[in-house]
This record gives structure tokens, C-alpha cells and sequence, in this order.
């Protein structure tokens, strides 16, 4: 009976995270009813095993797992490092699927808190667009292309982060682009153009700087390029961070074990 359980758990699973990459990847928009459905679903699955089990250990297992996915999810969304649709994201798939089958767990090698191995196999895929764009952007200064041109009193620091988060675009390219934010603020101050980076993670604030870099633009104040950084679609990254879950388990928690030599028993 628990197998058809979690065969329910992941076909609901699958259907929620399909429908919302798709949102996330079309629009950037992602209704709520997916998650309200995904926990809605899931609720009376989680009380159902919990009382046929009667386990403490699984209750407590379970607990932990939500409760990790609230605190998180709620917390990075309040540092504006996680969007609502992310975090509602985590919650929900940690009341569907708070705990990892016992048999996998054990075939896989891996702890059962499903929502920290989602978390960090998630997080930990997110870092792939950052490796590109650092490759990109050293490819072109290696080229002898100038990519900080406006910008040549900025931290070395500031200009790493910049290479790992985005890219230079032309000013008329970006007016016309969607789901790219400036990580630049530029000003006009007493006739003359002010630039400085400003990497910020969260878009509330990059909407703000949109808006006055093609205002700029517009009045005809500023030409040239700008650096931008792409609105990652991260619903994708946690649907496949979930997949990646239930078929290897948490790596990042198997790197650690791997570099400290710690094997984790199944007894």
C-alpha cells in the first residue's frame, strides 16, 4: 500500500513541476493553484502514513523536512534570493513528499529528508549559469574586448561577480529583450553619466534600474552597452533538482561524504 502511495506522491509531483517549468520558462508567472493542488494532495497522503506507520521516527523525519522547507524557503524569499513561486515550490513538494521512501533511501545511498536533497541538488544546479557566463566573459576579455568600459574604478571583486552573473548588451537590444535585469546603475548627474556595478540577486529592485537605463536610453542621454543579467527560470532547476533526488539522491551531501570519507549507514 505505501508503494501506491509514493507512486501517487510522484506522478502528482510530476504533474505540478511540468506545468509549472513551463510557466516559469514561458512568462516567469506561475499560478498558485499548482502548489495549492501539489499541498492539497499531498495532505492527506501525510496523515494517512503517518498513521498507519505510527512511527515516530517518521513523523519526526517528516516534520523536519517541512519545517526546513518553510524556514528556507521563507527566509530566502524575505532576502529576496528565492521568488514566492520558489518557495511555495519547496513547501509543497516537502508536505507531498516529506520523506524518501525507506528502500530507496537505502538503495541510493542517501539521507530521506527529500527537501534538503531537493534544496541543495537545486541550488547546486542553479551555479551552472554562473560557470558559462565566467567562461564567456573570460573568453572575451582574453579576446582583448574591453567589458568594463565606464567601469574601470570598480573592485576586482565587483567585476568577478559581474563576469559570473552576466553579461554586456547593447542598449537597443535590451529595450526589445525580456527576463533581463541591469546589474549597473547608471545616473545623470550635473550633465555628466555616472555608472557603477550593482549586483543585487533580487529583481524588485533591477525593474527599478531597468526603467531608469532605458529612460537614458530613450532621451537620447545614453548609447553603448550595459550589463544585464538573465531572470533565471529556477523552477526548472528544482523540478530537475527533484528528479535528480529520487534517482541519485543529494549530491552535494555525497561530495561532503566523498571528501570526509563518512558513509552514511542504512541502519
Amino acid at each position: 500500500m505505501m508503494n501506491e502511495i509514493y507512486y501517487a506522491r510522484f506522478i502528482i509531483a510530476a504533474i505540478g513541476l511540468t506545468i509549472s517549468s513551463w510557466q516559469d520558462w514561458k512568462s516567469r508567472e506561475i499560478s498558485d493553484l499548482i502548489w495549492v493542488f501539489m499541498a492539497a494532495s499531498g495532505t492527506p497522503l501525510l496523515i494517512y502514513e503517518a498513521y498507519v506507520r505510527g512511527s515516530v521516527l517518521w513523523i519526526i523525519l517528516s516534520a523536519t523536512s517541512i519545517l526546513f522547507s518553510i524556514v528556507t524557503g521563507l527566509t530566502l524569499y524575505k532576502l529576496d534570493l528565492f521568488g514566492g513561486a520558489d518557495a511555495k515550490a519547496l513547501i509543497s513538494l516537502s508536505i507531498l513528499i516529506p520523506v524518501m521512501p525507506e528502500e530507496l533511501s537505502i538503495k541510493l545511498n542517501t539521507h530521506p529528508i527529500t527537501s534538503i536533497s531537493i534544496f541543495n541538488n537545486s541550488i547546486l544546479l542553479s551555479t551552472t549559469p554562473s560557470i558559462y557566463l565566467l567562461l564567456r566573459n573570460t573568453c572575451r576579455v582574453a579576446m582583448g574586448e574591453k567589458i568594463f568600459t565606464g567601469l574601470e574604478e570598480e573592485s576586482i571583486v565587483k567585476k568577478i561577480l559581474a563576469m559570473m552573473t552576466g553579461y554586456r548588451m547593447s542598449l537597443s537590444e535590451l529595450k526589445d529583450r525580456r527576463f533581463l535585469y541591469p546589474i549597473e546603475e547608471v545616473k545623470l548627474e550635473n550633465g555628466i553619466i555616472k555608472r557603477r556595478l550593482s549586483i543585487r540577486v533580487g529583481a524588485s529592485s533591477s525593474e527599478e534600474k531597468l526603467e531608469d537605463i532605458i529612460k537614458l536610453y530613450d532621451n537620447g542621454v545614453l548609447e553603448g552597452d550595459v550589463w544585464v543579467t538573465p531572470a533565471l527560470p529556477l523552477i526548472i532547476f528544482i523540478a530537475i533538482g527533484t528528479l535528480i533526488t529520487f534517482t541519485y539522491g543529494d549530491i552535494v551531501m555525497k561530495i561532503i561524504r566523498i571528501l570526509g570519507g563518512i558513509r552514511f549507514s542504512s541502519r
